[in-house]
């Protein structure tokens, strides 16, 4: 499949599959905190599960980006699901995240994808943007809290932050669309996976679209994560 570039990221779509497209992306704080390789491990895992089921293969598609101090890397552009190996590299730097800069950048891809959906006529539940972070920041992160609230009240895009580690669960709350933080009850993250899992899997599977975010439709499964 070839790629194209929409405001600077590749993209990868194929127009032939009709599959209503259920976009997420996977934004990594890489960190001694975050424990990057337990989310490598747990991603690779999570990719084999999900690639052996056909209705999630044909309509999830997944980007990876990770931000350590000022630096942010696209792991993975948004493309669909697969069981190819992912390697997220550990922190070759101790300084706070630019979260805010992450974020932004995370917001711009989402809305790149929507823009190629469009352009392909292909129908798609609005993005995700998974965060894992330790709620460290280096950079004033008013101008990305205002962008996800605006894109919440739009019905345009959530966030939804994540951790192993209950830390700055106040500093997440407030980048989180739905002012929640997702804690997983292990130290893998395996918990965490599995249940997005469960959820894009309800997701794919509802033809009615019944369900506004990746949360709301497995909510049930969420319930002992939640921190408010």
């Amino acid at each position: 499949m070839n790629a194209k570039k929409i405001n600077d990221f590749n993209l990868y779509s194929d127009p032939s599959n009709k599959s209503m497209r259920l976009p997420i992306c996977f934004c990594i704080e890489a960190s001694k905190e975050t424990l990057t390789h337990v989310i490598s491990e747990e991603l690779n895992r999570f990719f084999q599960k999900i690639s052996d089921d056909f209705s999630l293969a044909s309509s999830v598609e997944i980007a990876i980006v990770t931000f350590a101090g000022n630096e942010f890397n696209i792991i993975r552009p948004f493309k669909p699901i697969s069981s190819e190996s992912v390697y997220i590299d550990e922190p070759k730097t101790e300084e706070p995240p630019d979260l805010n800069n992450a974020l932004l950048k995370c917001i711009k891809l989402t809305q790149a994808i929507k823009c190629d959906y469009n352009n392909a006529s292909l129908n798609y539940c609005q993005p995700s943007i998974i965060l894992f972070s330790s709620g460290n920041y280096s950079e004033d992160i008013t101008e990305v809290r205002s962008k996800i609230i605006g894109h919440k009240d739009k019905g345009t895009l959530k966030v939804y932050p994540m951790q192993i580690i209950e830390k700055n669960i106040d500093v997440l709350k407030t980048l989180s669309s739905d002012k929640k933080v997702y804690v997983s009850l292990d130290q893998t993250y395996s918990s965490l996976f599995d249940k997005i899992g469960k959820s894009m899997k309800r997701l794919s599977d509802s033809t009615s679209r019944a369900f506004d975010s990746l949360m709301d439709a497995a909510p049930e499964e969420w319930d002992r994560l939640i921190r408010m």
